[in-house]
Parts: C-alpha cells; structure tokens; sequence
C-alpha cells in the first residue's frame, strides 16, 4: 500500500499512456477502415467505368464490321446484277450474230457436226 501512495503519479502517468496508446491505436484503425471503404468505392467506380467504356467499345466495333460487311454484301449483289446484265447483253448479242456466235463457240473448240 505504501508503494501504492509513493508510485501512484508514475502508475496513472502509465495508465494513462495506455489508454492514450489505445485512443490512439482505435483512430487509426477507423482512419484506416474508413481509407480502405473509400478505396473499395473507388474501386467499383473504376471498374464500372471501364465495363461500360469496354462495352461501348465492343459495341461500336460491332456496328463497324456490321457496317462493312453489309457494304459487301452490297457491293457484290452490285457486280452480281452487273454480271447478269452483261451476260444478256453478251446473250442477245449472240444471238442476233449467228457468224458471232459460231466464232465464240469455235473459241472454246466447240463445233457443228454434219
């Protein structure tokens, strides 16, 4: 008890520096809880700008080949309805040049048997 009435400043100056140390130690944590939700949050964030930023990407890259490959499509029912015009064209030709028509056929070794 003695030892209580002589020390007594020294052991509340102690309890009070661990209580201090646990005040302190209980920020800290709740700065350091409260940084890692800021940075979850930020993270979602993040993550769903570049979801729709890729998405928007993959969508405009889409619309692109679409795009082209409907231009193709297209450009070849263009050349196919030039093709089939031109072979009637070569048709009636043909037809109307008898002479024309037997020198094209000779061209591909075709000839009349008597």
């Amino acid at each position: 008890m003695q030892w209580l009435k002589e020390n007594w400043k020294t052991l509340l100056g102690a309890f009070g520096t661990l209580g201090l140390s646990l005040i302190v130690k209980e920020i800290i944590n709740l700065l350091r809880e409260k940084k890692l939700q800021q940075l979850k949050e930020e993270e979602a964030e993040v993550k769903d700008t570049s979801g729709k930023i890729e998405l928007e990407g993959t969508k405009a890259a889409g619309e692109t080949h679409v795009a082209s490959v409907k231009g193709a499509h297209a450009e070849a029912d263009k050349k196919k309805k030039e093709a089939e015009a031109k072979k009637n064209e070569r048709k009636e030709e043909l037809e109307e040049d008898s002479e024309e028509l037997d020198n094209a056929l000779r061209g591909f070794g075709i000839t009349e048997k008597k």
